[in-house]
């Protein structure tokens, strides 16, 4: 085991892989030679580990991977890993880390597009981030994961309903708890998981904002989100009773909302109402978004609003800016014509 210098300045490790039994090349992340030594001798003390690790049960390496990550994701995530990998166990039985191969995913993901493009996507992020473990640890060289194309999903714009159509919804509905939950929902784009755990602790009254800080209410991007609130959501929370000593500030006949019976309610507004059956619960955050695009708020601010890591995610929207792509095409009125 020894530092190279790479090209870049950076140094690497050139060790014996106990697993291939090939010398593999690690970067230290360092231009210091006394910082990459340093990291030598740490990573010196985890090889000597990695070097007794036998070819394991990947059922074993799941089950410990799953208790590694359980406070990191939120619940609904690890149902997801739970389920991805009981139909990835069933394909490949019951094998070992060194028989993991980019030839057994492609096999796995063609296996999975039979489902649908959705399940083969959710599969497809779940066992690379498996893979990104196995590799930290050293029981694969390499995350085959990344050295194969994620399916694409066909671009559909998303559906939503407009003020008017939410007015004839609360007008419908017989319970305010529900209507309540909805038409918040509509006002602020919070997502379903966020507006069940809100509590009154999480909103700032006298500057009307409401912060999910990832200590009541967990994001999915798990990170701090402010929005600040509308004359409509704010006298919603503002009227809203605090129940017990939960704090929550939607709940349902005394008790916190559960996110099926919420999605249930939901969807029987939207078939009494005669709306568009494929119509669901977080609808109401695509209308949060696309009422704002169409107000003429940019694609910048609804992404901090609606907490998306990347603004691309939020382009969905951008077909609501007709107008723009009308005034950039104006341009060419003014050319002159020979």
């Amino acid at each position: 085991m020894y530092l190279i210098k790479r090209p870049g300045g950076y140094y690497s490790v050139r060790y014996l892989n106990p697993i291939t039994g090939k010398l593999s090349l690690k970067s230290t992340g360092k231009k210091l030679k006394t910082e990459a030594t340093q990291f030598v001798i740490d990573f010196k003390k985890s090889y000597q580990v990695t070097k007794q690790l036998p070819p394991e049960s990947l059922k074993v390496l799941f089950f410990q991977f799953l208790k590694s990550v359980e406070s990191k994701y939120a619940k609904k995530t690890n149902r997801s890993f739970k389920i991805t990998f009981r139909q990835f166990f069933k394909f490949t039985g019951d094998i070992n880390s060194t028989q993991l191969s980019k030839e057994l995913f492609q096999e796995y993901q063609a296996h999975r597009l039979k489902v649908s493009i959705h399940t083969a996507r959710r599969d497809f992020a779940n066992l690379s981030i498996f893979s990104e473990y196995l590799k930290e640890r050293g029981f694969i060289t390499e995350n085959f994961i990344k050295q194969i194309k994620k399916p694409r999903l066909p671009q559909r714009l998303p559906l939503f309903i407009s003020e008017m159509q939410l007015n004839e919804l609360l007008t419908i509905s017989t319970n305010k708890d529900i209507s309540d939950i909805i038409e918040f929902a509509f006002y602020t784009g919070l997502r379903q998981n966020e507006l069940i755990n809100l509590t009154f602790k999480d909103i700032d009254f006298e500057k009307r904002i409401l912060i999910l800080n990832n200590q009541t209410t967990l994001t999915k991007s798990r990170k701090v989100r402010s929005v600040p609130l509308c004359n409509a959501a704010y006298q919603i929370a503002i009227n809203r009773t605090p129940v017990a000593d939960s704090g929550f500030v939607f709940t349902y006949e005394q008790r916190q909302f559960k996110a099926d019976h919420l999605s249930h309610a939901f969807k029987k507004l939207i078939r009494k109402g005669g709306l568009n059956d494929k119509l669901h619960f977080h609808s109401l955050r695509h209308s949060f978004a696309s009422l704002l695009v169409q107000k003429g708020v940019s694609l910048f601010f609804v992404s901090k609003l609606l907490g998306h890591a990347n603004i691309s995610t939020t382009e969905i929207y951008s077909h609501l800016r007709q107008s723009d792509l009308f005034d950039a095409v104006k341009i060419l009125n003014h050319v002159k014509e020979f």
